[in-house]
């Protein structure tokens, strides 16, 4: 349960990578990535996977590094809401960031159609409907 009993989400540029793997020069665990994970862990947020791309943001240093700094973030009564959400990275037009968009994957549940049957009993020489 999240901190207000409500469905929220919060989406942007959060300026920090979770993990060493949302970073292409990988490095090491840092405090500011635990930090960060410590919140997401302590509001009870669900952060999931990102989709058709692995960075959102490339930086502008001689050695170029692709980081995973934008994301979306929701409460478990969100997920209720709007099941099976995912974020995926879409292509960059004009900005330097490749914009990621929240959305839900259609489920399809298949119910069993209804199923009539006619039932016929012999009584006393009779056809009477059993219902």
């Amino acid at each position: 349960m999240s901190v207000w009993n409500i469905p929220w989400y919060v989406g942007g540029d959060f300026n920090v990578v979770r993990f060493p793997s949302e970073r292409s020069t990988a490095g090491r665990l840092t405090s500011v990535m635990t930090d960060f994970s410590d919140f997401i862990d302590s509001c009870n947020l669900i952060d999931p996977p990102l989709e058709d791309g692995r960075f959102t943001w490339p930086s502008h240093e001689e050695v170029l590094v692709l980081s995973c700094i934008d994301r979306f973030l929701f409460t478990s009564e969100w997920e209720d809401h709007f099941q099976v959400m995912h974020q995926v990275i879409l292509p960059k037009i004009t900005s330097d960031y490749f914009p990621i968009i929240l959305q839900g994957k259609q489920v399809f549940s298949v119910k069993r159609p209804f199923k009539f049957k006619n039932m016929w009993l012999e009584v006393d020489g009779f056809s009477d409907l059993v219902k």
